[in-house]
């Protein structure tokens, strides 16, 4: 079967060339974009973005996905810094959130990218999934005019971090625009693995699945080292969907061990898909 396999290239190593080797010596035709050199993506200059963009097509590579911070933020108006998270060069602190819509939006196209992750406010006190509408609203509009996707993440510092919250979210708003980026190793550090019926029910709406794992006593580990059981999250959403029509991407978080992690990581999956049932 033909999967779509990604890595987030700051996974390997903070320089483009670096992550451009590793896909290539390791069979991969994608990356995600974070940050490149210690700065996000979003704050790439255009002709940053066009070198980039030279880069990869000679590579012949594409974006998977631009893994991008919109709404891992507080709310405009909420004046309490925010806590503290994985930011990846971006300042959080105090955020015109229409440019950082807009700029994203203009990555994408000059990048060719048709998949943007997002987020749900980080975590604060008296959140309702209202509090979404707004810029959910103003980020399907530019979806549908860009001809993008928007893949939401439990993520958990942000309102959003177990699976029936996102299913509920994604569910409830029924966008085709909008679907649900998995990641089981952030709920398995949450120590809030899913059940099998929840992983089944969010399935039909996933539109994309970050890889990572996390053991009790040893915190983020090389996929299949750990405790969250990928094995039976894939055969799960591959029962209820089609598991080649969503991209898989690595996100090891073991930054000292870039290039060596995410080849065991890497060579994990691939094993894990193989040995996934064929579909009747």
């Amino acid at each position: 079967m033909a999967y779509t396999l990604s890595v987030i290239s700051d996974e390997i190593a903070p320089d483009i060339d670096t992550a451009i080797a590793f896909a290539r010596e390791h069979g991969l035709r994608h990356l995600d974009l974070r940050s490149i050199g210690g700065r996000n993506v979003i704050d790439l200059e255009d002709d940053a973005l066009a070198a980039l963009a030279r880069k990869l097509h000679a590579a012949g590579l594409s974006v998977a996905c631009l893994a991008s911070p919109l709404l891992k933020w507080l709310p405009p108006g909420m004046a309490h810094p925010p806590q503290r998270h994985d930011a990846f060069g971006f300042d959080a602190g105090a955020v015109d959130e229409a440019r950082c819509f807009r700029r994203c939006f203009e990555i994408c196209a000059r990048l060719g990218i048709r998949r943007l992750r997002i987020f749900s406010y980080l975590a604060y006190d008296g959140f309702a999934t209202g509090d979404l509408a707004r810029p959910l609203s103003a980020l399907l509009d530019l979806a549908e005019r860009h001809d993008c996707l928007l893949l939401l993440e439990n993520e958990p510092v942000c309102n959003i971090a177990t699976a029936p919250a996102l299913l509920d979210l994604v569910a409830g708003i029924a966008h085709p625009r909008l679907r649900a980026l998995f990641d089981l190793g952030n709920l398995q550090a949450m120590g809030a693995p899913p059940a099998a019926a929840e992983i089944a029910a969010l399935a039909p709406w996933i539109g994309y699945i970050h890889l990572k794992d996390y053991a009790p006593e040893r915190g983020i580990v090389p996929l299949g080292e750990g405790a969250a059981d990928h094995r039976r999250a894939l055969a799960i959403i591959a029962g209820a969907a089609s598991l080649e029509d969503i991209p898989l991407a690595l996100e090891t978080h073991l930054p000292a061990e870039g290039w060596a992690a995410s080849a065991v990581s890497l060579a994990a999956l691939r094993r894990l898909l193989a040995a996934l049932p064929a579909r009747a």
